[in-house]
């Protein structure tokens, strides 16, 4: 998120060429990591050569769907600025 904000007034009834200010800035930066996974079923069969017969043995079962997610870092920027400013010829 980044907003930036700047107000200034004329202050010519005061004296003449004089105005003011400020300025407001904010920056919001992170990071974030979402992730999913799940572990497929995985078989393994062998065929007997003489008899034709094939077996199966299961080398990993399958898992359910897992979420995960974390944010990393935060930053923030907060800046502040005033000012007068006095403009005459």
């Amino acid at each position: 998120m980044y907003a930036d904000m700047h107000l200034c007034h004329n202050l010519s009834a005061v004296l003449p060429g004089l105005s003011a200010g400020f300025r407001i800035g904010l920056d919001n930066t992170a990071s974030y990591w979402d992730g999913n996974s799940k572990k497929p079923l995985l078989k393994s069969n062998t065929i007997d050569l003489e008899t034709g017969k094939e077996t199966f043995s299961v080398l990993q079962n399958e898992s359910s769907l897992s979420f995960s997610k974390s944010v990393g870092s935060v930053i923030i920027f907060f800046k502040v600025e005033a000012y007068a400013d006095y403009t005459r010829q």
